[in-house]
């Protein structure tokens, strides 16, 4: 009965998944070409739903390249408000990206859109 109880269970949620969901957009997009020797690239662009709680599933694929990744980039410093958002690490431990001595590098985390 378990097995028949998880497949029903599946069934609900495929028929679910069918309706009609938020729409995405994408915009902001732009990369540039890697240098001379390197492998690898990135190009960024920001994935929006109607929906600001809604979790956006997606897939990537490319023509161009053997492995295609998307990664979530979350502002530490919104430079709108002048406030302060901290993202807490879950622990005490260093990380590649802690400067190690307490203070802000704002260079160090933000990410800024350059002139090809």
């Amino acid at each position: 009965m378990k097995f028949g109880g998880a497949f029903a269970f599946s069934c609900v949620l495929v028929l679910a998944s069918c309706g009609g969901s938020d729409p995405i957009t994408v915009s902001d997009v732009w990369a540039r070409s890697s240098p001379s020797g390197v492998t690898m690239g990135a190009a960024y662009f920001d994935i929006t739903s109607v929906d600001d709680d809604s979790l956006v599933a997606v897939s990537v694929s490319s023509d161009v390249a053997a492995r295609a990744e998307i990664h979530e980039a979350v502002k530490a410093m919104d430079m709108g408000d002048d406030e302060m958002h901290d993202h807490d690490m879950g622990d005490d431990e260093m990380h590649d990206h802690d400067m190690g001595d307490d203070e802000m590098h704002e260079d160090a985390m933000s990410m800024q859109e350059m002139d090809a």
